[in-house]
């Protein structure tokens, strides 16, 4: 996969797609760096360290041809994480947070491994159903925009419109509505399934 390092820091390429004619507000040169063994234009914006733009030239797989853009990079531990905000703090879904705990940094962090481990071990990634008795309705998830560390009360950067729920009693775990089809050997056909996925707490770090 495309990837830059600035300042010490892995940037991989947008999965979403966030590409542009013109270079977007608030970004401004910083010098060059190395994509692909070759030297091109990096933008930055300090109030926003987890993007970077690369001005670079891109493939338009319709009309075959090449152009140059300001094309997105965010760092790498953001990129592919589903965030949610509330009550000023970020929650992460545990599916994600798993794959963050195959590398070794990640696990010397012992309150995250410890936060991990009791919301893995209660309720798995996901899990079909009603919610536990001590957890209650919070809200729905707005929208703050794909590859943005949410700031918004119940902000997601991933899917919004869902329902949130909580607890006092388990303030490191979230629960986000889900629902999901399989067609498994032993179904007669596609068969839906309704439940949540679960988030907790994540201090994520530029």
């Amino acid at each position: 996969m495309p990837h830059v390092e600035v300042n010490g820091v892995k940037y991989l390429s947008s999965s979403h797609g966030a590409i542009f004619e013109d270079c977007p507000p608030g970004f401004v040169y910083g010098g060059d760096t190395e994509l692909d063994d070759q030297s091109v234009p990096c933008y930055a914006n300090p109030a926003m360290p987890e993007w970077v733009y690369l001005y670079q030239t891109c493939y338009n797989q319709w009309t075959r041809e090449y152009y140059p853009a300001y094309v997105r990079y965010v760092e790498e531990t953001l990129r592919g994480l589903e965030l949610l905000r509330y009550n000023g703090q970020l929650y992460a879904r545990l599916l994600d947070v798993d794959y963050l705990l195959l590398d070794p940094a990640y696990q010397k962090d012992a309150e995250l491994v410890k936060r991990f481990d009791g919301a893995d071990t209660r309720y798995g990634w996901r899990f079909e159903g009603i919610a536990p008795e001590s957890f209650s309705p919070l809200g729905i998830t707005v929208f703050d925009g794909y590859d943005t560390i949410p700031s918004s009360e119940l902000g997601v950067n991933s899917h919004w419109g869902e329902q949130v729920w909580g607890s006092s009693t388990e303030p490191d775990v979230l629960l986000v509505e889900d629902s999901w089809s399989t067609h498994m050997s032993q179904e007669s056909g596609e068969t839906r399934h309704d439940g949540f996925q679960v988030y907790i707490r994540f201090d994520f770090q530029n």
